[in-house]
């Protein structure tokens, strides 16, 4: 796991492909889906049952909620997000000759 350092199920388990966790949700951001910076490899208790509450924490939140360990992910989700923004207004921008 990026997250944890603990081992992870190998490639031939049919659970495998739960440790993919994408950091920008594959549905709302389907032109990121497949960039590898936007999916971290983690235990399927971190994917689903800590993800949900860590990604929006701040990094004072997640020291005192005891996830240090997720601000890394978290920093990086943050900045992806920020280039999503970026590059979506900069598109909306363009189209209205601004």
């Amino acid at each position: 796991s990026e997250v944890g350092g603990v081992p992870l199920l190998p490639p031939d388990d049919p659970r495998f492909h739960f440790q993919g966790c994408h950091l920008l949700p594959k549905g709302s951001y389907q032109g990121d889906r497949l960039l590898a910076e936007n999916v971290v490899m983690t235990t399927i208790e971190e994917h689903t049952e800590e993800w949900p509450l860590v990604k929006e924490k701040t990094d004072a939140e997640l020291k005192a909620m005891g996830m240090s360990k997720w601000i890394p992910v978290v920093t990086r989700f943050r900045a992806l997000r920020l280039k999503y923004n970026q590059r979506l207004n900069a598109e909306l921008s363009g189209k209205h000759g601004h």
